[in-house]
């Protein structure tokens, strides 16, 4: 066998993995996820209110897949309780 029947394969290849490479490292989003909650509370806040209001405290981290950032303006969390639902409260703009 020649080089000249190999050549085309290996470049067919070659390209083919270079163009894995642009896609895996560069076009592609990747997702948005979180770790597991490394502290989570339920709370009342007493400063400045006659009736104390529950809280909840939730702390985790989040990271992208990719390697583009993605960005997070807003970041809330439902709560209920039964059939009640408390108002959504949002948090601030966040890059990853």
């Amino acid at each position: 066998m020649a080089f000249a029947d190999i050549s085309p394969a290996v470049s067919l290849i070659a390209l083919a993995a270079s163009l894995f490479t642009l896609w895996f490292t560069i076009l592609r989003r990747g997702t948005v996820c979180s770790t597991y909650p490394s502290f989570i509370a339920f709370r009342y806040d007493f400063v400045g209110k006659n009736v104390p209001q529950a809280k909840l405290f939730f702390r985790s981290l989040l990271f992208s897949t990719g390697t583009r950032g993605h960005v997070i303006e807003s970041l809330f969390l439902r709560v209920r309780e039964g059939s009640r639902q408390a108002a959504q409260k949002q948090g601030s703009g966040l890059v990853l």
